[in-house]
């Protein structure tokens, strides 16, 4: 069981030295807020068996719920529906399984997921406005784009195999928050998202 140490807490000091040296604010309020959501979330929610707590608190923790006015994780987990039956079972063709809470908008989302993204909230717009969930919470399954390697963002919609649609760029941010590592030396296209101004260019998360 690994426990907060000593050196992450003079990590942090040293985080928040270059910070203040650069002319930002200190983490006063952000390790204040922490330590808030920490305590009204529940210490076993993160490691709790039941995936849809699990990704509850995952996104709680980011900060999702507090920025929903939501004051406890509780209050929050009541607005997170069921996992749908036909998603529970373990798909090779979409080996993972994702809460998508998109009531944010882009700009904040990325940042609460930890994200850089110059661009505003009105930078994307659906490729396809038929095939994007109505929701603005909802289970979807996925795969990390890797199988795709090599190939347009174009050939990719028309090999798209039976049921699967191109994630969107708040998807991608769901599916960033729960596994980080899909970022890693990997750029995932997000064919469901294309720019507003230039629609021949979709969303993409990754170097």
């Amino acid at each position: 069981m690994s426990t907060f140490t000593v050196d992450q807490i003079a990590r942090l000091r040293e985080i928040e030295c270059a910070r203040v040296k650069r002319g930002g604010v200190g983490l006063h309020d952000t390790i204040k807020d922490l330590i808030a959501r920490l305590e009204s979330g529940g210490a076993d929610s993160a490691t709790s068996d039941d995936l849809r707590i699990r990704q509850a608190k995952r996104l709680w923790d980011l900060g999702w719920g507090h920025e929903l006015k939501k004051f406890s994780f509780y209050e929050y987990m009541t607005s997170i529906p069921v996992i749908p039956e036909e998603l529970v079972a373990d798909s090779k063709q979409f080996p993972d399984l994702i809460l998508v809470d998109r009531r944010h908008p882009i700009t904040l989302s990325c940042r609460l997921a930890g994200l850089r993204f110059d661009g505003d909230d009105n930078l994307f717009d659906d490729f396809d406005p038929k095939k994007t969930k109505a929701e603005a919470v909802y289970w979807m399954r996925a795969q990390d784009g890797r199988r795709n390697r090599g190939k347009s963002v174009a050939s990719c919609r028309t090999s798209f195999e039976q049921g699967e649609v191109g994630l969107t760029d708040m998807e991608g941010i769901a599916f960033y928050a729960q596994r980080p590592e899909i970022a890693d030396g990997h750029c995932l296209d997000l064919p469901g998202s294309v720019r507003r101004d230039n629609r021949g260019k979709a969303a993409s998360l990754g170097s």
